[in-house]
């Protein structure tokens, strides 16, 4: 990214103070120990936390660029610019957006209640050798993680990968404005956060106004709860179903577990997203659990929608490992297995880890 001060104030709506210094990235974190002429340091302010309380400690550390609220005593800080705004979470969120823009690459949006983080690291490990791929890091798929992911791209990537996350009602729809997904997964349906929706219908209708401008949108329809809520949805979904139903459009026809891998047959059916229709497949992932065979599919739909070679996918899916943090094996002591599920918290996700142990 590459914006002049204020040009960012224009575009959030806020007030330039200073000079016009070029901005090259962005932070939220003080601790970062970034000290770089093109930084700015968003202070965002939440329930626990204050980030302009560490303005003074950056300012002598030699940054000079801050977004901040409008109550802020900005004249505190004589060589400093600044970007006042009324709320710096949305002057962020609608800086991202408008860098989101200049994208001229496609950009794929993941949502859904578990599976984001690896479904996007698993898809980053099979187009890498590709194309240039931008990801968002880490679990960055919250309202300040979303637009930092998308701050912190390179316009010229060949394909952009970013996981949207809520806890909340309404939330969606300011992520939907940062990603803008040209395609869309939805892993699937669980508990986590069910208690701030009043149903999981409810629930996923929220999740799916990220992919409200999308152009195809990819899930699995075993999901009753999640298909029929999309197949009787007012919008029009333009879907690519995988599953063991005879209606999806690509069929698991067999699935062989033995305790190392599994082994899937497929089939290709009717649709108009570029996939050779009647066609069937054979691929073997290294794991055994259902949430991996769930993930690997997802993976291999968008796959075969983005045209890999089939061989190449194939070797893939093969040499494909655990995502750090997400149903990690581990050799612990006195002979006993430890399931490393770390970002992970709800029930959902214990019932998943118990099936990955098990």
């Amino acid at each position: 990214m590459k914006y002049g001060l204020s040009e960012i104030s224009r575009i959030v709506g806020g007030e330039h103070l200073g000079k016009d210094a070029v901005i090259t990235g962005v932070f939220v974190d003080s601790r970062t120990g970034v000290n770089d002429s093109g930084a700015l340091f968003v202070a965002l302010k939440g329930a626990r936390h204050d980030g302009h309380r560490y303005i003074g400690e950056l300012y002598a550390k030699g940054i000079r660029s801050f977004l901040v609220n409008r109550s802020f005593p900005a004249g505190d800080f004589a060589e400093a610019n600044f970007v006042v705004a009324d709320d710096t979470l949305k002057a962020m969120q609608n800086l991202a957006a408008d860098y989101r823009n200049s994208f001229a690459f496609p950009v794929l949006g993941i949502t859904g209640s578990n599976g984001k983080t690896c479904v996007k690291e698993w898809l980053y490990r099979i187009f890498r050798d590709l194309e240039t791929v931008a990801r968002s890091p880490k679990s960055y798929n919250s309202q300040t993680g979303v637009p930092l992911s998308v701050l912190m791209t390179d316009a010229d990537a060949g394909l952009g990968i970013f996981e949207a996350g809520i806890s909340m009602p309404d939330e969606m729809e300011r992520l939907e404005r940062i990603l803008h997904p040209d395609i869309g997964i939805f892993t699937n349906t669980g508990d986590a956060h069910q208690e701030n929706f009043k149903s999981e219908e409810h629930k996923i209708n929220e999740k799916l106004q990220l992919f409200k401008s999308s152009n195809l949108l990819i899930y699995c329809s075993d999901y009753a709860a999640l298909h029929k809520t999309v197949s009787e949805s007012e919008h029009p979904y333009r879907t690519f179903t995988w599953g063991y139903g005879e209606e999806c459009n690509l069929r698991i026809l067999n699935r062989r577990s033995f305790p190392d891998r599994t082994i899937l047959s497929i089939e290709a059916r009717d649709s108009d997203s570029g996939i050779e229709t009647a066609k069937r497949y054979e691929f073997e992932i290294p794991f055994s659990d259902s949430a991996s065979v769930e993930n690997a599919m997802h993976c291999i739909a968008f796959a075969l929608i983005r045209g890999v070679d089939v061989g190449l996918l194939s070797a893939k899916l093969q040499n494909l490992t655990p995502v750090a943090m997400r149903l990690e094996l581990k050799e612990g002591v006195n002979h006993c297995t430890i399931i490393n599920d770390s970002y992970n918290s709800d029930v959902n996700s214990l019932t998943i880890a118990l099936d990955f142990l098990d």
